[in-house]
Order: structure tokens, then sequence, then C-alpha cells
């Protein structure tokens, strides 16, 4: 196109010219911006369903893990913690009776 005229405006070419490598990657960053900010704000799509889940898991065990709440899912990791510090307290105790 050599120029464009609208509304009484008269746009030449060169102002007509789209870098559409550009455009593509400018597209592709909002896209992704959009769904970040998605997640953050927790608001459901046929998009965003599956990780807001995941990330609700992922915290439930935390919580459940950090209150010591015994689950099918953290049963496993509260016996290993309960054996660590056991096994921490039991080495202070061995270390303050050779003292």
């Amino acid at each position: 196109m050599r120029a464009v005229f609208d509304n009484g405006t008269m746009i030449t070419g060169d102002k007509l010219i789209v870098d559409l490598a550009a455009t593509q990657r400018s597209v592709e960053t909002s896209n992704h911006e959009a769904f970040a900010l998605a997640i953050s704000i927790g608001y459901t799509t046929k998009d965003t369903i599956k990780p807001l889940l995941q990330t609700a898991h992922q915290k439930a065990i935390a919580l459940s893990l950090g209150a010591a709440i015994p689950t099918k899912d953290t049963i496993a990791d509260l016996i290993r913690k309960a054996n660590a510090e056991m096994t921490s307290l039991n080495n202070a105790a061995d270390k303050s009776k050779a003292a």
C-alpha cells in the first residue's frame, strides 16, 4: 500500500508497515503475562483450572506437613521428619553425655 485516507487523514505507506516478528513477540508476551495474572489472582478458566488446582494441592500438602496433620499424602513425610528429629535429638544427647 502506498497510502490510506481515513476520516480526512492521509496515512503514508511507511506508517503502514508492520513488523510481523515484533508483533508476534508482543502478542506472545502479552498472552504469557495475562496467563500469569489469571493464575496469580485465581481467575478460573479452562486454561487455568489445572494449574490452580495443582497450586492449591501443593499448598494444602505444605499446610498439612507444617501443622503435622497426617493424611495419606503426608504420613510418609511426617514419619521421615519425626525420625530425623529423633536422630538429631539422640545425637545431641550423646554429645552432651560425652562432654
